[in-house]
């Protein structure tokens, strides 16, 4: 239920109720969503750099090809490509402030092929992981660049493969491994893009992502347990520093609940093996004492963080309104999120947020138009999104 998996009628439900992509053919549509917004940003933080600014911000536009065929009798094959676009600036880039692709991010946002039957389905590529779709993305709900930070949870990796079972009983279930492509050289090399792998979109030089979710859908209820272990063979920014090996683990929970114009959704995340600040010097060690690199995946994956997320939307007419409030231990801390928008048609949809934060870690309240902050801050946005 909660799954990107960014076929056309996915990508039209996610981005405007009804928006429809562009069919080439009976095998072959486009899609996309033109998001951008202007906002008001009021940064946290010491000196002149964190001074009060409006600007222009990019939500996360993005243009994408699907398509599907029949293969085999009862056999289906498909495809996905999308790429993210910064409609403040017209580059290829998924994360606004990632201008050099040091993240990862000058390579598609989606990118992976699939086969689906009565036996369930299996994807390969560049996808949404496993664990962000059962366990973060029932509360990430949003409509601006603010949207979807309050999560230790992998956005999309590279190198997958994924089997999703069948629904059987109102349960399915999804399981995933994210492959290494990184070299005893490589590690988290900030500055410059990874050949697919990205620091923030997926695994980095170093070891495989396992991950494991399962939901059970019943009447208007959906709950979803999930597990994601990061086990990591190189992921130190100084090989010679230490011992270029530890692993981290992620367990979460997620139940929403579907009751007519009112939606709810909670959201808990928790690291059940991780790293903890070194008793002498400002990085990273596992339980072993190997030295880690600052960030794993979207946040600092320290021993015993917890993630809790509570949301609550109420749609009346064309319009939809929207509270969220939680914390993340480490990332953007407490926080609060609000939000109204109007769909205006089928493909227009107006939105305003205000979205602040304490930080501590890794804030979306950027202090410089093209970064991010440690110190939080707030942000009120309005803008707008055209999808086909």
């Amino acid at each position: 239920m909660y799954r990107k998996t960014l076929i056309a009628a996915a990508a039209a439900a996610i981005v405007a109720p009804q928006a429809q992509a562009v069919e080439v053919n009976d095998n072959l549509s486009i899609y996309g969503s033109l998001r951008q917004g202007i906002e008001y940003v009021s940064p946290d933080g010491p000196g002149e750099d964190y001074n009060d600014r409006v600007g222009l911000r990019d939500a996360y536009t993005r243009i994408g090809l699907t398509g599907s065929a029949e293969v085999a009798d009862g056999l289906t094959g498909s495809f996905t490509y999308e790429l993210g676009v910064d409609s403040t600036t017209g580059e290829i880039s998924t994360l606004n402030f990632d201008k050099d692709g040091a993240y990862g991010n000058k390579q598609a946002r989606v990118s992976k092929i699939g086969l689906s039957g009565d036996w369930g389905s299996v994807h390969a590529g560049k996808m949404w992981g496993v664990f962000y779709n059962a366990i973060a993305y029932p509360t990430d709900m949003y409509s601006s660049y603010y949207a979807g930070w309050s999560t230790y949870a992998l956005f999309r990796t590279s190198d997958t493969l994924v089997y999703s079972t069948p629904e059987m009983g109102g349960f399915q279930f999804d399981a995933g491994v994210s492959f290494a492509k990184g070299t005893e050289s490589d590690g988290y090399t900030f500055g410059k893009g990874q050949d697919s792998n990205g620091a923030y979109d997926s695994t980095s030089g170093g070891g495989n992502v396992y991950t494991f979710t399962g939901t059970w859908s019943g009447g208007p209820l959906t709950a979803s347990l999930g597990y994601e272990m990061r086990n990591s063979e190189q992921d130190s920014v100084d090989v010679a520093a230490g011992e270029p090996d530890y692993e981290s683990a992620l367990v979460g929970g997620a139940i929403s609940a579907d009751l007519g114009n009112l939606d709810l959704a909670a959201q808990f995340e928790q690291v059940t093996d991780g790293v903890e600040k070194a008793s002498d010097g400002d990085f990273y060690v596992d339980a072993d004492g190997n030295r880690a690199s600052n960030y794993d995946g979207t946040a600092y994956l320290e021993e015993d963080a917890t993630v809790y997320n509570l949301y609550a939307g109420y749609t009346a007419g064309d319009f939809k309104y929207k509270a969220k409030f939680g914390e993340a231990e480490g990332a953007t801390g407490e926080f609060v999120h609000l939000g109204v928008d109007y769909n205006a048609s089928e493909a227009m949809k107006f939105f305003a947020e205000y979205y602040e934060d304490e930080g501590g870690g890794f804030s979306p309240v950027a202090y410089e138009e093209d970064t991010v902050s440690q110190h939080g801050g707030s942000a009120f946005t309005v803008g707008a999104h055209y999808s086909f």
